[in-house]
């Protein structure tokens, strides 16, 4: 099964949304379970990345029809979605 990061501000939320939307009964207390449950569970230790196609140093070329994109920070050829911790947003 393939893992994703969610944020748990967002389900209990979607939590929170489902009680308000049903009438008071035994569904409630599963929901507040539920939601105790997220607020117990570990943060993931993750970081947002910038990938190469959106950082100020990659440029991508083409030589003879080939793409040979080039990062001018790490002096090396990357494709649009590697990344690396040497990134940095393109101002737009």
């Amino acid at each position: 099964m393939e893992q994703r990061l969610i944020g748990a501000d967002a389900v209990e939320k979607v939590l929170t949304d489902l009680y308000i939307k049903r009438p008071l009964d035994s569904d409630r207390w599963v929901i507040v379970d539920v939601e105790k449950g997220i607020r117990k569970l570990p943060a993931v230790d993750a970081v947002p990345v910038i990938r190469c196609k959106d950082c100020k140093h990659w440029h991508r070329q083409y030589r003879h029809d080939v793409d040979i994109s080039t990062c001018e920070r790490t002096i090396g050829y990357f494709e649009a979605n590697d990344y690396c911790s040497r990134a940095e947003r393109k101002e737009e």
